[in-house]
């Protein structure tokens, strides 16, 4: 058994030590249910809370998936206690908390299946979408329990469970043993940890399931058992997002980039037949990006081993250099695994109709923060194109932030917009540090890229600017720039009209 492990069975078996012996001093079914039921339910709405504010870092959308789902089940968790009988909070005949816990069982055993279509990033997960697809199942299984009373009966006094009750318990637990064989599948999408928390996580909840197939009447000691067993679940499943995904960004970081680099080396064979484009690409994963996640690292080994020794103001500037060494890590990542899709044909080219004006607004929007001391002048209306939103959103986002890169802060940026006969043309102009004339011709070739200082010494991998070119191409566009070392640069595409 490795260390990993073993850590983890020890830390199951401490926490269910503490639990009995808690059990054994209240001696008190509805306090123990209470109390379990709320660290349950602390343990789901901190998760949520993390995940909300880690979800622009966390690099597994599966953790986000889970992780933002987690409120929710929190806010069904606490009405299936408030709703307990002998609580006489909300009282019914109904047994409410029998439909409650079936209910948030089966919204629970649901994520956890479901969110592996989000574990290879293949598809982005849009926050409002999965906020407003959550808030909709959860609101329906209120109204149908408390206003509506409309959801199947689960508990009848004297009798015990209902058949209905009985059965989606073991629907319940196939809906988990599907995740566990799905979540095996997808093992290597997993740090070691993650994936050995997340498997003890759906294996407790199966064994908590069970136990609820089992009982007679609410206050049974094999009730009791099943929510030790749930208690156990929720935690893992805490370990698994907070400590893998959020406390250790940096191993996950590395993770993904492993499995982005094996498909890499998969599709190599046309990539070899170019030494050179090769050897720039490689050299930027090796310097460009080995300098923010040393920051990174280095700065979150000083955080781990000596936090109680520094100040809250020292900590707030190690947090934002890692916030912002994070932004440029991602920011950079996210080129370099771009520019390596296209060139084996894996970006498929999807166009819509779509204003090209709404996508500067939100470029801007993003880059708010970076421009309060730079002069903005906005020089467009609607325009219609037809291209890949995706790509062109790639495109707007590098020019305007190399644009905010490469400009003094007391500079001026404009953003210029016009529709032409058959195509619209956007130029983005500043009066930052330009580009010498010689450099012009090679500026979007990715062997012949080269590294230029911002106006505050940040590094460049000239990445971005050929990753533009690629796409504008691929949109049956044009790209071209004209720029004055000293005065500024203005770069200017043109794509497509609808």
């Amino acid at each position: 058994m490795d260390n990993t492990k073993k850590k983890i069975y020890l830390e199951i078996v401490a926490l269910t030590i503490l639990i009995l012996g808690f059990d054994l001093m209240v001696n008190n079914y509805l306090f123990f249910h209470v109390i379990v039921e709320l660290f349950s339910i602390v343990i789901m709405f901190v998760l949520f809370s993390i995940t909300w504010n880690a979800r622009r870092f966390l690099n597994n959308s599966y953790l986000v998936f889970v992780g933002i789902a987690a409120g929710f089940i929190g806010v069904l968790d606490l009405l299936h206690t408030l709703t307990y009988k002998g609580m006489n909070i909300i009282q019914s005949p109904l047994f409410y908390a029998n439909q409650f816990w079936i209910a948030t069982r089966f919204f629970e055993s649901i994520v956890l299946l479901t969110g592996f279509i989000f574990v290879s990033n293949r598809y982005k997960i849009k926050i409002k979408n999965l906020l407003i697809t959550y808030s909709i199942i959860t609101t329906s299984i209120i109204l149908s329990i408390l206003y509506f009373e409309i959801f199947p009966t689960c508990f009848i006094e004297g009798v015990g469970q209902t058949p209905f009750k009985i059965y989606s318990e073991y629907v319940i637990i196939s809906i988990l043993i599907i995740a566990f064989i799905v979540l095996f599948k997808n093992k290597k999408h997993f740090r070691e940890e993650t994936y050995t928390l997340i498997t003890a996580s759906i294996i407790l909840t199966i064994v908590s399931e069970f136990c609820f197939t089992l009982y007679i009447a609410n206050y049974d000691y094999i009730n009791k058992i099943g929510h030790i067993f749930k208690v156990l679940s929720f935690y893992m499943i805490y370990k698994a997002n907070i400590e893998s995904g959020f406390t250790r960004p940096i191993e996950t970081f590395f993770n993904e980039l492993k499995i982005s680099e094996e498909k890499i080396k998969a599709s190599n064979q046309e990539l070899e037949k170019q030494v050179a484009t090769k050897n720039k690409f490689f050299s930027i994963i090796s310097h460009d990006l080995k300098n923010p996640v040393s920051v990174l690292v280095g700065f979150a080994e000083l955080l781990l081993s000596n936090h109680k020794n520094y100040s809250e103001d020292e900590k707030l500037k190690m947090y934002q250099t890692i916030h912002n060494s994070s932004e440029k890590t991602y920011k950079l990542l996210d080129n370099l695994l771009s520019w390596a899709r296209t060139q084996t044909n894996n970006i498929p080219i999807k166009p819509v109709k779509f204003d090209l004006k709404t996508v500067l607004d939100e470029s801007i929007s993003i880059s708010n923060h970076k421009l309060k001391e730079i002069e903005l002048i906005k020089d467009y209306d609607s325009m219609m194109v037809f291209a890949d939103i995706d790509m062109v959103h790639t495109i707007v986002r590098n020019l305007i932030s190399n644009a905010v890169k490469y400009t003094p802060r007391t500079g001026k940026i404009t953003i210029q917009g016009r529709n032409e006969e058959n195509h619209v043309r956007v130029s983005v102009m500043d009066n930052g540090v330009g580009i010498p004339p010689a450099r012009l011709p090679n500026l979007f070739k990715i062997d012949k890229a080269f590294s230029t200082k911002g106006t505050e010494k940040e590094s460049g991998t000239g990445l971005g600017l050929i990753l533009c070119a690629e796409f504008v191409a691929k949109n049956n566009g044009d790209i071209s720039v004209e720029s004055e070392e000293g005065k500024g640069s203005t770069f200017t595409v043109t794509l497509p009209r609808a």
